[in-house]
């Protein structure tokens, strides 16, 4: 298991935690997801057999949301 640290430009509240959260966890690969609101900070815990750090980039981006 790896784990990334990314850095969000454009979470807008709780909903979009959220939303981030439980789309990212049902990705298969993606082990855990825990945002950090204070600097906008995303931890993914990730099986790099399964999945990419590109990847979850790609996947963060799809859905709306912009990494510094």
């Amino acid at each position: 298991m790896s784990i990334s640290t990314f850095f969000l430009n454009s979470i807008q509240g709780e909903q979009d935690i959220q939303y981030l959260e439980q789309s990212l966890s049902k990705v298969p690969g993606i082990e855990r997801v825990l945002m950090d609101t204070t600097d906008n900070e995303l931890k993914v815990e990730y099986d790099e057999k399964a999945i990419e750090l590109k990847q979850i980039a790609e996947i963060i981006s799809k859905r709306g949301f912009s990494i510094k």
